[in-house]
């Protein structure tokens, strides 16, 4: 009895041990068997492989929702797997296609190992090589010595590759190259979708065309649309022209860019650089725009001119030279010249600059205004300027003392970048103080319609030649007169003028 009431209350936990045994069973994935569908003939031989059945003839299997096929095979019922010989095609569905020569097929771990002579079509996709391991549960397959996929637009090629069915990505690692009939891409590693013609660039890669360059790290390619985004450390070269920057937009077939970072355009052919934090480069109409901390750069052997201003537009002319236009805050800085105004218009075919606005341009010694600048260059350096309306030359003789040229019209003539002689037309006046060796002797003031002057070292006057003659007035040095020492007009704006390529920058009244 006793014994009796001990199993009475060892019952409900052993049936509660096999309801628990039961539920983790049942939770359990059932392992699919591998379904032999068709072969001619069956042969078994236990002296050869007694866990194995030999099949010959139209054999076909059926796994996963796909059959696959070959002339030969040997099954491992107990195993769940099988070797098939010639002739092997795996079907999955209208459009999924594998053809290779031999294959090993697992069916626990749904891992079809193909060998030999391998094609994979999905669709208007064509996969090639010789070692292929496709994943039949997820739809993957792997290749590991060269690869070669194809589609409507595009050949790949790697060392490493991995295909998904599903989605239809690519993932090429290792010696990747992607070739159209308009460039070639080499990478080490490149993500690419066949239905979209999405290129995603992961590391250095290099895109080499007929008559273009470009080199990034990071960014993509749409194949169909010619978009190209760049992220990062990317530059694009065309012709003579250069784009470098992070976060470069560009449309191959419009041929047009745009960038949200910073941006840097170079045309090599006429030596300028263009940079900015927000730009945009229509190369058909030779049209570029940037802004937001602007930079143009002209370069030659010896110096370069660096210049800044809130707005810089850059368009070729009709005769093909680049014009750039710069708008409101124009400074600019060079070892022989500095400058600023509010706007101001370079047009390089004839080397010609011209500032607008409240112009001021420094040389040296002096101080050029009037309402209207006009730089000449040539060969790099300034031949001479011209000051339009309330034109001023002036320059500091000493701490209280400045010599002051003042007319309607001035053109200011340069040697070797230093102001070598000025002419006025027109209204011409003339404040200076000559002097004897170190010391002043007095302030000399002329007036005339016309006058020429010619300077030694960009500063002394060395001679005056007045049309019609005038006669000046010299007046001792000691002696001054209701603020006679100044020219009306004048002005001194030392404080504004740049002093370095870095001080371009600064914002100035």
């Amino acid at each position: 009895m006793k014994r009796l009431n001990q199993l009475g209350r060892l019952r409900p936990a052993f049936f509660l041990i096999l309801f628990v045994a039961a539920s983790i069973l049942a939770q359990q994935p059932k392992r699919r068997r591998i379904s032999l569908e068709w072969a001619d003939k069956t042969l078994y031989d236990a002296t050869i492989d007694k866990d194995a059945r030999f099949l010959v003839g139209h054999v076909k299997f059926m796994d996963q929702g796909a059959f696959m096929y070959c002339d030969s095979a040997v099954l491992r019922e107990n195993n769940n797997n099988f070797d098939a010989y010639g002739s092997v095609h795996i079907v999955r569905g209208d459009t999924f296609h594998v053809y290779g020569n031999t294959l090993f097929y697992d069916g626990f771990t749904k891992i079809a190992q193909l060998r030999g002579n391998i094609k994979l079509i999905n669709k208007t996709t064509v996969l090639t090589t010789d070692k292929l391991d496709y994943d039949l549960g997820n739809d993957i397959g792997y290749y590991y010595e060269n690869g070669k996929i194809v589609d409507s637009t595009t050949t790949l090629t790697s060392l490493i590759g991995r295909y998904y069915a599903k989605t239809e990505d690519v993932h090429f690692r290792k010696n990747v190259v992607a070739t159209n009939p308009e460039y070639v891409m080499t990478t080490d590693t490149l993500n690419y979708n066949t239905v979209s013609d999405i290129a995603i660039i992961l590391g250095p890669t290099k895109i080499v065309g007929d008559s273009a360059y470009g080199y990034s790290e990071k960014g993509w390619y749409n194949m169909k649309t010619k978009d190209l985004n760049l992220d990062k450390n990317s530059i694009l070269i065309k012709k003579n022209q250069k784009m470098k920057g992070d976060n470069i937009f560009f449309n191959r077939l419009k041929n047009i860019g745009k960038n949200s970072s910073f941006i840097e355009l170079e045309d090599t052919a006429q030596k300028v650089i263009m940079s900015g934090k927000n730009g945009f480069y229509d190369d058909a109409a030779g049209f570029s725009f940037l802004t937001d901390s602007a930079v143009f750069k002209q370069y030659t052997p010896t110096d370069t001119l660096f210049l800044h201003a809130d707005t810089l537009q850059s368009v070729i002319d009709t005769s093909g030279q680049r014009v750039l236009k710069a708008y409101h805050n124009v400074r600019f800085w060079r070892r022989d010249v500095q400058g600023k105004c509010d706007s101001l218009v370079y047009a390089m075919a004839d080397s010609t600059i011209r500032m607008f606005n409240e112009p001021v341009l420094w040389s040296q010694y002096n101080q050029l205004t009037g309402t209207y600048i006009r730089i000449y260059n040539a060969n790099g350096k300034i031949d001479h300027v011209e000051m339009e309306d309330k034109a001023m030359v002036i320059s500091r003789e000493d701490s209280l003392r400045f010599n002051q040229i003042k007319g309607a019209l001035i053109t200011g003539y340069m040697f070797n970048n230093t102001l070598n002689k000025i002419y006025v037309d027109g209204n011409a006046q003339s404040l200076y103080f000559p002097r004897d060796k170190q010391f002043i002797i007095g302030m000399n003031y002329v007036e005339s319609s016309y006058l020429t002057i010619y300077f030694e070292g960009g500063k002394s006057i060395k001679r005056i030649v007045m049309t019609p003659q005038t006669t000046g007035k010299m007046q001792p040095p000691n002696l001054k007169a209701n603020g006679d020492e100044k020219l009306d007009g004048f002005t001194w704006q030392h404080l504004i003028r740049p002093s370095s390529r870095e001080d371009i920058f600064r914002k100035t009244k």
